[in-house]
């Protein structure tokens, strides 16, 4: 057997391959009747549309044969490309090139063969059109016309796919263009539309907690009053329905100030007072004030202090209330355990305050829904009171404006750990440069990252659901990069790939996707126009696809 030399122009050859986009592409009918029709035409058991790879050759279409590829070194084809005309093997057991062949001595037992070669409009061999017999032949002339006819159909098809191909993405593109310019003008009134709803929820949250706190205030002070004072002594039925009251005014009163908080940070105009904070005194404060809240189920709470931690220049009122938030869901959902709270300092510049219970935990499942405003993730068969659905939602948006993170890990029926990230200095200011990034679910600790990373380099995160709401967003607001976190929704559909590669290139955005580090067939290369960025690649290397100086 003698493999077929390299043709010439092998490398240009092997480009224009590459360019067509067409290898391990999926059956297609206009491919599946040509070579149909040749096969009957020539009367021959088998006929292939094979392209010759660099070390392959591969059928995109195939008639009487069930291998998809094989090596390149057995392929009659590699011969024919070599050729200017049709390539005929008569009888393969009176050629020396192949008589010893396995495509000759075994399964399909090639005897004859004829391959008319695909001709590129620039002159490049792709593969041939090729009919395989398992006796010696010869083929008349008319079907040797009709063989040349049909490989020249071969390559028309293949140059209409491209033509089609490259088409829908100009068509796209311009689709893309146009959408963007209309969401532009959409885009200021919605801009301003969101800051009149916003200012209408901070000022009617406002309003709603003076009659909460008064009716409050009038509820307790009757179940406070003494037996001496029969102007506030109540009956025991009364009593009951008065401590219903107070827990139910509670309830709205504590809704109403998260849902004041979250608007006041969606509207930027939450304050934030930076001081020196004494982190160890203010977590020892909040635990002994939590003590008797994890008495009620028989809770202990323990505090470590790692040696490294110390004074921090940030919000001590908000550091509180974020702590507050994360020891009442683990006194909620730990019964008979024990909650562990830890003050450490893991990396130059940063401390990070952890809480771990030993309680009933959280599925990936419910871990993908904890910050989805509103949601009670799971029952609370430990709980006396209500929740609001938003304490993680308010944790996690000041964590980060403080230009830290919140990171969750969790394993059900064993516990949940929940790791606040705090800079020893108040974050750089903000360039004004937008890093939209497309969380992908349940993906806590990548968010964390991005959060805490890109505010200390002076980007502004702003966090998005999906992949079509930051395409929709492109027109409301400048965006200067897209992170498309791995498992993001929209991830995986290449239209939207395609419209965000088109808008990122008109527009100039940096497009980075970012994969696991032990995904191979990630988003990444998928889209032209996407980067790859894994975990392990550091963030120095992030920072080099952002243009920024780390």
């Amino acid at each position: 057997m003698k493999p077929a030399p390299l043709p010439d122009d092998e490398a240009a050859r092997l480009e224009a391959l590459r360019r067509y986009a067409i290898l391990d592409t999926e059956p297609e009918a206009s491919f599946d009747e040509i070579t149909a029709l040749a096969g009957e035409l020539c009367g021959t058991p088998i006929a292939l549309v094979s392209l010759i790879d660099a070390d392959r050759q591969w059928f995109k279409s195939k008639v009487g044969l069930a291998a998809p590829e094989t090596h390149r070194d057995l392929a009659f084809c590699a011969h024919a490309i070599l050729e200017e005309g049709i390539f005929i093997v008569p009888d393969s057991h009176e050629d020396e090139r192949f008589a010893d062949n396995p495509l000759v001595q075994e399964d399909p037992n090639v005897r004859f063969y004829a391959g008319s070669p695909l001709v590129t409009h620039d002159g490049h061999r792709l593969g041939t059109l090729c009919v395989i017999d398992r006796v010696p032949r010869e083929l008349s002339p008319l079907q040797l016309r009709a063989l040349h006819v049909l490989g020249r159909q071969v390559i028309d098809q293949i140059e209409l796919r491209r033509t089609v191909s490259s088409l829908a993405r100009n068509v796209l593109e311009l689709r893309t263009a146009r959408e963007a310019l209309k969401l532009a003008d959409r885009g200021r009134e919605a801009t301003r539309g969101d800051r009149v709803q916003s200012a209408f929820l901070a000022q009617a949250t406002h309003d709603l907690r003076t009659p909460l706190n008064a009716i409050l205030g009038y509820a307790e002070l009757l179940l406070d009053g003494e037996d001496d004072d029969p102007a506030l002594a109540v009956g025991s039925e009364a009593e009951a329905v008065l401590g219903k009251v107070v827990e139910a005014g509670g309830y709205m009163l504590r809704l109403v100030n998260d849902i004041l908080d979250i608007a006041r940070l969606e509207a930027e105009h939450l304050t934030i007072e930076t001081s020196d904070v004494e982190l160890v005194a203010l977590t020892r404060e909040v635990i002994e004030t939590m003590s008797s809240q994890a008495l009620r189920n028989r809770n202990q709470i323990h505090l470590e202090v790692e040696p490294g931690v110390r004074t921090i220049a940030s919000d001590a009122t908000r550091i509180r209330q974020s702590l507050f938030n994360l020891l009442s869901n683990a006194c909620k959902f730990t019964l008979d355990g024990e909650i562990r709270v830890a003050l450490r300092a893991p990396a130059e510049g940063w401390v990070t305050i952890e809480v771990r219970d030993s309680g009933i935990g959280m599925s990936e499942e419910e871990l993908g829904r904890l910050f989805r405003p509103f949601v009670q993730v799971q029952d609370e068969p430990t709980v006396r009171g209500e929740s609001t659905g938003l304490g993680l939602v308010l944790t996690r948006s000041l964590c980060e404006r403080l230009g830290g993170s919140l990171e969750v890990t969790s394993e059900r029926g064993v516990g949940s750990t929940f790791e606040i990230w705090l800079p020893l200095e108040p974050p750089q200011e903000i360039s004004g440069r937008i890093v939209a990034i497309v969380e992908g679910r349940g993906q806590s600790h990548n968010r964390a990252l991005f959060a805490r990373t890109l505010r200390s380099w002076g980007l502004q995160p702003v966090f998005y659901e999906s992949v079509a709401s930051v395409l929709w967003s492109v027109g409301e607001r400048r965006i200067d990069a897209v992170i498309i976190d791995s498992g993001a929704p929209g991830s995986g559909e290449e239209r939207l790939l395609q419209g965000l590669g088109a808008t990122g290139s008109a527009e100039g955005i940096a497009l980075i996707a970012v994969a696991d580090d032990d995904d191979e067939d990630a988003l990444c290369g998928v889209i032209e126009e996407i980067a790859c960025w894994r975990l392990r690649d550091g963030v120095a290397a992030l920072a080099g696809l952002l243009g920024v100086e780390p």
